[in-house]
């Protein structure tokens, strides 16, 4: 029996189909006339509004439910079915209501307008064009009603069992009496038993009675129990070809524990964060066994352990760039992941072999070992390295992981108004990366937060020692449902301290201006150059960039950005001296693997000479 807050998920599915008090709200189907119009050449263009006296979150609640609502990008072909798709929606929008606790709802629609068929609308017309009917649903809510009482009758309990309370399922008197709510409530029940280690507890049926003289509604629940019971056998099923100590390592729990669905779900979650598997599912149990335990099997569908795959990429002022990657996700059988990766560009020549080993010593904990090797040819300098480091990573959430280490890098720089230097740093860096948005490669909520530190140390003769540190925020703003429109924002800070700026290596020094600062502004242009011109660096760095992305289609996006951004001699960054700022707009298509992005940008106060009048920047991912 699948018992777990997911498994308790299609509970709720199955409750809201039987509600007997209102059903659940129903989708506006069309079949047949739909597969026609699809053909059509000639619809009509319409938009939808919910009109009465109401609160403005029922409003928008009701206008999410509606289907007309959700085919306005389906035009239908005439009047007549446009008219269907709206009477589908009374009693759709009825049940809306009722889910929200008003029972005694009226809904009506018309439609103004002028319903002439139109030629179908490209994407171009339809942003240019305004709809030409208006299809209006005039709602009359009606009161509110409200929970009189809730009962909560155990059947069969034991003498150990704690009968959960209303505000244990959170549903007290007073609440509004909406039919979502009590199926919440009814879900939370069921959770709550079950995290007794109650594997078996089985809901019985619920009554709901209500009374329209006087607006409210009295709930009775009930539940049985079931047995305690413990965890026990832990099987996987499925072969995945991977050591399954390494698999019962990842679970936070083992044989004999008392059972707790959100533990087994965390299992669950902890096995698709390997990245070994595209599916797991969680088979709880249907009784006990021998020994009174409750059994619970994972079963598991595993990904190929080894990829391989890459990207180009163009930007005016670096040009093209070719990136290809190779990794094993399981190389010895226990999660561990070797990959080695390849840039060839005209500023920047580099592969990077890296290996973690997860879960060592305890779980969460994965061992990291690196090395590289570089040449970078820019205006600021040259510079041809090799490194190697070794670290541990620690995961203290799901979203927080700490990473700690030491890294040796030998490198021959020579800057453009300098000599060449030789210098072997050690140093010894840390990280915190807290990733708390809703999508890696085209987030649209959340935010992302990361702290890096290191401190320097030249073993070669120059005796420079320094510490570096910069700290680096996004946050994402849907602006619109459906995270149409999003407002990006990212600002970065940073700082060095221990040396002056001549005597840290130039490729350590911090750099702003192209694809990954401030767009308009050409590669490391962002701050002081010298006399001819080139970029110098600095120890100190600023940059903000503000983003608008819209999505017009599933597939098609466009963005509207403002980026600025300069580097400082000093340690700290100094505000006196103006940010250079850049501006542009962009086309984005979204692909399985990441938004393709097209940006163009323009420096907003052009410097002669230094600036180029705009910059354009082709790459797979949004710009932050």
């Amino acid at each position: 029996m699948p018992s777990t807050p997911r498994l308790l998920g299609s509970v709720r599915v199955a409750l809201a189909a039987a509600l007997l008090l209102v059903g659940g709200c129903a989708g506006n189907g069309e079949e047949g006339p739909l597969d026609t119009e699809e053909e059509a050449v000639d619809v009509v263009t319409y938009d939808v509004a919910v009109q009465g006296d109401m609160p403005d979150a029922l409003r928008a609640f009701l206008l999410s439910a509606s289907g007309t609502e959700r085919l306005t990008a389906r035009p239908p072909a005439g009047e007549l079915i446009l008219r269907r798709r709206a009477e589908a929606d009374i009693d759709t929008l009825q049940k809306a209501l009722r889910s929200e606790g008003y029972y005694a709802g009226q809904v009506a629609f018309r439609i103004e307008g002028d319903t002439a068929p139109r030629p179908r609308p490209d994407a171009i017309t339809a942003l240019a064009e305004p709809a030409r009917a208006h299809v209006l649903f005039d709602v009359e809510p009606g009161p509110l009603y409200r929970i009189s009482r809730v009962d909560i009758v155990a059947e069969s309990p034991d003498e150990a069992f704690e009968v959960p309370t209303p505000a244990d399922i959170g549903l007290a008197v007073g609440d509004p009496a909406g039919a979502q709510r009590v199926l919440d409530a009814e879900t939370r029940l069921l959770g709550q038993t079950m995290r007794q280690a109650r594997p078996l507890a089985r809901l019985g049926p619920r009554r709901a009675v209500i009374d329209n003289d006087t607006k409210l509604m009295e709930v009775t629940f009930r539940v049985t129990p079931g047995p305690r019971a413990d965890v026990g056998t832990i099987t996987f099923a499925g072969d995945s070809g991977i050591d399954e100590t390494f698999l019962h390592r990842r679970l936070p729990f083992s044989t004999g524990d008392p059972f707790d669905p959100d533990q087994i779900d965390k299992g669950r979650n902890s096995l698709v964060q390997t990245n070994l598997f595209s599916i797991v599912r969680v088979e709880v149990g249907t009784g006990l066994d021998a020994d009174g335990r409750i059994p619970v099997t994972y079963d598991v569908t595993p990904r190929l352990h080894r990829s391989v795959g890459g990207g180009v990429g163009y930007q005016t002022d670096t040009g093209a760039e070719v990136h290809a990657y190779w990794e094993n996700r399981n190389l010895f059988s226990a999660g561990e992941r070797l990959r080695a990766e390849a840039t060839l560009g005209q500023t920047d020549q580099e592969l990077d072999v890296s290996f973690r080993k997860p879960d060592i010593l305890v779980p969460r904990l994965a061992l990291l070992a690196n090395t590289n090797a570089s040449s970078k040819h820019t205006d600021a300098y040259d510079s041809d390295s090799l490194s190697a480091g070794t670290g541990l990573e620690y995961g203290f959430t799901e979203r927080v992981t700490g990473t700690l280490g030491v890294a040796y890098r030998y490198a021959d720089i020579k800057e453009e108004d300098g000599d060449e230097e030789t210098y072997g740093l050690v140093s010894f860096p840390a990280t915190i990366d807290w990733d708390f948005s809703d999508n890696l490669l085209d987030p649209s909520t959340g935010g992302r937060i990361k702290l890096f530190g290191a401190p320097y140390f030249d073993t070669l003769g120059t005796g420079t020692r320094f510490y570096k540190t910069q700290l680096t925020h996004s946050r994402y703003l849907p602006l619109l449902d459906e995270r149409r429109l999003v407002l990006a924002l990212r600002g970065s800070l940073g700082a060095m301290d221990g040396a002056s700026r001549g005597d840290i290596p130039a490729d350590e020094r911090f750099y702003s201006g192209g694809g990954g600062s401030v767009r308009g502004i050409g590669y490391q242009l962002a701050g002081p150059l010298d006399d001819d011109d080139n970029p110098l660096g600095g120890r100190s760095l600023a940059e903000f960039s503000i983003e608008l992305r819209s999505r017009f289609t599933e597939s098609i996006g466009a963005v509207a950005f403002l980026d600025g951004g300069s580097v400082f001699d000093n340690a700290a960054p100094d505000f006196d001296d103006p940010l250079r700022l850049g501006t542009g707009a962009g086309l984005r298509y979204i692909t399985p693997i990441g938004p393709l992005r097209f940006d163009v940008g323009v420096p907003v106060d052009r410097r002669r000479g230094v600036d180029d009048a705009y910059q354009v920047y082709i790459s797979i991912g949004q710009a932050f």
